[in-house]
């Protein structure tokens, strides 16, 4: 078990164990998600690894597009 504490900023800082495992990089997106009295946290891949398999978007694409990753990355999960 890893144990880590809250900053007056309320961040936290992931053991490495835990970022290798995850593969989380510098910059990685993460999404939190509660469910069932427990927190999961998901990575959210690159948009480079998800190139040409999101449909286009009205709206600011980049916002757009990291709010629908991330949206169906937490939907892929419950499945």
């Amino acid at each position: 078990m890893n144990i880590t504490t809250l900053s007056s900023k309320g961040q936290i800082t992931i053991p490495i164990e835990i970022r290798r495992w995850m593969g989380i990089n510098p910059k990685s997106k993460l999404a939190f998600q509660i469910s069932n009295n427990k927190v999961w946290i998901h990575l959210i891949p690159s948009f480079k690894t998800l190139r040409g398999s999101v449909k286009k978007i009205k709206g600011d694409p980049k916002k757009t597009a990291q709010r629908y990753v991330a949206q169906h990355v937490l939907e892929s999960e419950k499945s």
